[in-house]
């Protein structure tokens, strides 16, 4: 006997030739494991960990570098921003060249909570990447570049 396919399964299935929807598919997944393990060592969600881990690798910077580094948008890393704040994890002070600007640094406690959680986020990447060789590895991210790349491009 022949199984039929329903309208949304073989909608599914030629989707899943579109890269873009196999990227936003694992991204879900990587999000939600991710976020995951946050809720269950700390009370950072995902966007509040990354903010953490781009301050840490830059020492100081300003919200709009932060947006330009992540490509998120400014709203999102302004409510992470304003919670880690009140948590006592990132310190602001105001730039002396421009009174406007608010530069970020990781508090004490922003740092610990960066030492703790990186070690665990760590593991998860080697889980991650232990079943590819090191040429894969290198090709997965030379083919992430490419569609970087590509998607800045205009399509007409």
């Amino acid at each position: 006997m022949v199984q039929e396919t329903t309208l949304p399964d073989r909608f599914a299935a030629g989707l899943t030739s579109f890269v873009t929807f196999r990227l936003a598919r694992v991204q879900n997944k990587l999000n939600a494991q991710a976020s995951a393990m946050l809720s269950a060592h700390s009370d950072l969600s995902l966007t509040e960990w990354r903010m953490i881990s781009l301050i840490n690798a830059s020492g100081e910077t300003s919200a709009a570098e932060l947006s330009r580094t992540a490509q998120m948008d400014k709203g999102q890393i302004s409510r992470a921003l304003k919670s880690l704040t009140a948590k006592g994890c990132v310190a602001t002070r105001t730039s002396a060249s421009d009174q406007r600007q608010s530069l970020l640094s990781l508090s004490p406690a922003g740092i610990a909570i960066h030492r703790r959680l990186v070690a665990i986020m760590r593991r998860r990447q080697e889980r991650l990447t232990q079943a590819m060789s090191d040429t894969e590895l290198e090709t997965l991210y030379a083919v992430l570049e490419k569609l970087e790349t590509a998607a800045m491009e205009p399509v007409v």
